[in-house]
């Protein structure tokens, strides 16, 4: 079904829900993303403001929980039938918006339109190109078959909307789709976005009726439009500064809560570029970053220094692996042995270029990180990119360094997709490639036994610290900002939107 709405109607659904002066309603949530978003269509969209809104107005067979395990939702019940199978069985009366049933032919239809060539979906490949087989049993009883054991399988289906498809063609590409969410879409632009309760019977109720999206792309307006109440939540988007003042203020008109984040913030190094073909450099200017620092000058403290992509309450985090501290004497003894200045050997200094968005965060952080290896004496020259410019230069490997998050890493499988040589041209953006860092993720991508597949990727954690492709930087926290009638408030460690679900307004 193709989305046309008359004028009339886009101005009644952007003058619905605020009074003459912009404050939120109290049947609608007034929620904040910090730059535009082209679309939201769950075959393409893979930058995080998408993934958010398509938590509200799309469901998935599973959902990861705060314990970071898939758990049902659309599925009332699955489980795995030997090394290749998992059976499923939908719960009864769930409804797309036209009130049609979803059976289990609808999640058929959606795998397919997800996979078809013709669609082009971002997620087809390396996420589920391992289902080879569909078997429906009957209306809410469906088997997914893989060609080989997929332990990533349950978690990586977070992905897999189930989508109402009547009216849909091929290759088409619409901004967004109808779902099965708890909220349905009314109005869609790149700067606004408005969602009403769709009365899904088999999904939590949320108890607020509307979510209206609005860009706020300055950081001061974000604070403001809070206080004044034309914001009602911001999440993950206010600087820790003004975080840590609303936390020590209590007069202020909102609040905040925190808690520690599985997302995963880090350096990107080119393997092919240069000087950073050698490991000594690497770990020089890993060596160079004071993480404890800069976390506490910048974040308040609001984030924990990374040992590795995996948080540490991530099950398959190697919590063996101890934290890099600073230490500039060993980071100059390894750039005289590499052939660069260490600041008195005469030699000629390592000058190295980092580029990040222009966003006020990355922009800030690049900046400390820079003075601080510039006392190893490395020298970065940082250049700053609008995000579709710098992501473009990213994806092609026009970068000698680069800072950039990863958001809910869950399952280690991420490893795949970042370092496995097969990927590079696609996720593997630093092109680093290494046989026995392939083998031990092909091992630990073979077995289902969390086990055997925790003391593979112990190893390569162990690997990826020394290699260094990525220099793990921190794993911020999740920061809810909230006016104080916002009541049932909580923050789910991958940051998902779904904790909208049980807030309501007073």
């Amino acid at each position: 079904m193709k989305f046309k709405f008359s004028i009339a109607l886009l101005l009644t659904a952007s003058g619905t829900g605020c009074t003459n002066h912009g404050i939120s309603a109290a049947d609608t949530l007034a929620v904040e993303l910090e730059s535009p978003t082209q679309t939201v269509n769950p075959l393409y969209a893979m930058d995080t403001n998408s993934q958010h809104i398509n938590e509200l107005a799309h469901a998935t067979l599973v959902a990861v929980s705060p314990k970071l395990v898939p758990e049902p939702y659309l599925a009332e019940e699955f489980h795995y039938e030997g090394n290749n199978t998992i059976a499923f069985r939908l719960r009864k009366g769930c409804k797309f918006e036209n009130g049609q049933e979803i059976t289990s032919a609808d999640v058929e239809k959606s795998l397919a339109f997800f996979m078809d060539p013709k669609n082009e979906s971002s997620f087809a490949k390396g996420i589920l190109e391992r289902i080879k087989k569909f078997e429906r049993i009957d209306d809410y009883r469906f088997k997914i078959i893989t060609d080989r054991p997929a332990p990533s399988l349950l978690t990586d289906l977070e992905l897999l909307k189930i989508l109402q498809l009547e009216g849909e063609v091929q290759g088409a590409r619409p901004p967004f789709l109808r779902g099965a969410g708890p909220y349905k879409m009314v109005s869609f632009s790149p700067s606004e976005i408005l969602l009403e309760r769709s009365g899904q019977p088999c999904l939590p109720q949320p108890a607020i009726p509307k979510v209206r999206v609005k860009v706020v792309r300055d950081e001061l307006s974000r604070f403001l439009k809070l206080k004044r109440g034309e914001l009602d939540l911001v999440l993950n988007d206010l600087n820790f500064r003004k975080v840590e003042m609303i936390l020590k203020d209590p007069s202020l008109p909102m609040s905040a809560i925190a808690v520690k984040g599985v997302n995963y913030a880090y350096m990107g190094v080119n393997q092919q570029s240069g000087p950073l073909r050698d490991p000594r450099v690497r770990r020089a200017l890993q060596l160079s970053f004071d993480i404890p620092a800069l976390i506490q000058s910048k974040s308040r403290g609001l984030a924990a220094p990374s040992r590795s992509m995996l948080a540490d309450m991530n099950y398959f985090a190697n919590l063996n692996l101890p934290l890099v501290k600073r230490d500039l004497v060993e980071a100059r003894r390894l750039l005289d042995e590499a052939g660069y200045s260490n600041g008195t050997n005469g030699k000629p200094p390592l000058t190295l270029s980092l580029k990040t968005s222009s966003g006020g965060a990355s922009v800030e952080n690049a900046r400390v990180l820079v003075a601080q290896a510039k006392e190893a004496g490395i020298n970065i020259q940082h250049r700053a990119f609008d995000w579709g410019i710098y992501f473009s230069d990213v994806k092609s490997g026009n970068t000698e360094l680069y800072t950039l998050s990863w958001t809910g890493v869950t399952d280690p499988h991420l490893y795949f997709e970042l370092l496995h040589s097969s990927q590079i041209g696609r996720n593997n953006r630093t092109r680093y490639n290494n046989p026995e860092m392939d083998k031990l993720i092909d091992e630990g991508d073979s077995v289902l036994d969390p086990a055997k597949r925790k003391k593979s990727y112990d190893r390569v954690q162990e690997i990826a610290a020394r290699d260094l492709p990525l220099i793990s930087l921190w794993h911020p926290n999740n920061v809810a900002v909230f006016r104080k009638e916002v009541k049932g408030v909580t923050v789910h460690p991958m940051g998902t939107w779904r904790v909208i679900l049980g807030m309501r307004k007073e």
